[in-house]
């Protein structure tokens, strides 16, 4: 018999962070009837275009709860999250709306992307919002990304 190391950390992709309310915790991929089932009918519902028919989402927003589901037209599953409430709890995200980008770098690291405004944990699933203090404003979640090399694919 052959003995295989299996290195578990490194095999599996990473946590697909996500928002927990009443209860549920809700992630990316989601079936669109388990968002009505948890949230309820959605306050406001927006259909937004993307460049590809197969790109095309609604989205459905809870301003009670200050979070936005983008629920993908041709699959029927959430593709993103938007959390802008500050009493919206994170699951596999260890910081809060309010908190400052130092307890994010000094959690997390360095982010992988960064733009004005935005820091980017694209193997995460992770995009932040700050403000122009440094405080997290948002936070968009979605699956995390997948690395390739080049050459493969």
């Amino acid at each position: 018999m052959l003995g295989l190391l299996v290195l578990p950390a490194l095999c599996q992709p990473a946590a697909v962070a996500g928002v927990v309310v009443n209860g549920s915790t809700l992630r990316p991929g989601a079936p669109m009837p388990l968002v009505i089932g948890v949230m309820g009918p959605p306050d406001f519902v927006r259909a937004m275009r993307g460049q590809r028919q197969e790109d095309d989402y609604v989205m459905f927003t809870y301003p009670n709860h200050g979070v936005s589901f983008d629920i993908n037209s041709s699959t029927n599953k959430v593709q993103g999250i938007l959390v802008e409430g500050s009493s919206a709890r994170l699951e596999g995200v260890p910081f809060r709306i309010g908190d400052n980008q130092l307890s994010v770098t000094s959690s997390w690291g360095r982010p992988e992307r960064t733009e004005v405004g935005m820091l980017v944990y694209w193997r995460r699933g992770v995009y932040l919002g700050l403000d122009d203090s440094g405080r997290i404003l948002r936070v968009f979640l979605t699956e995390p990304g997948q690395f390739q090399e080049a050459g493969q694919g």
